[in-house]
């Protein structure tokens, strides 16, 4: 059901002058966080935003499992930043979802940076 907003939420960023590259990085990023969300069996009206903080979580485990380093800092401020913009797509498409005000999503919660030389 969410996954529908994908190409819609690309369009969304053309019209607000992100370059393609941009475009097509979030929209992965948003279709990775739409399968992890599905996954587990939510349905579109369990969507909080705890669950993009349980996501980059996940990621930055699963980035050090494989790559054997910490997820730099940019890396994990561009995840935060495509799914806060993707929740507040979600937010002004879909006002049906309990959660999902735009006067009241506020910042991502999730994982701050690592310092250097220190594990997520």
């Amino acid at each position: 059901m969410l996954e529908e907003h994908l190409p819609l939420f690309a369009d969304a960023l053309r019209a607000q002058g992100y370059g393609s590259d941009t475009v097509a990085l979030s929209g992965r990023i948003a279709r990775h966080f739409l399968e992890y969300f599905t996954r587990r069996a939510f349905t579109p009206d369990d969507l909080d935003v705890g669950h993009a903080g349980a996501y980059l979580w996940r990621r930055l485990r699963i980035f050090d499992a494989v790559r054997g380093r910490p997820m730099s800092a940019r890396h994990l401020q561009l995840l935060r930043a495509t799914l806060h913009r993707f929740l507040r797509y979600l937010a002004g498409a879909c006002p049906e979802l309990p959660f999902l005000r735009p006067g009241e999503l506020r910042a991502l919660p999730g994982p701050k940076p690592p310092r250097p030389g220190e594990k997520p």
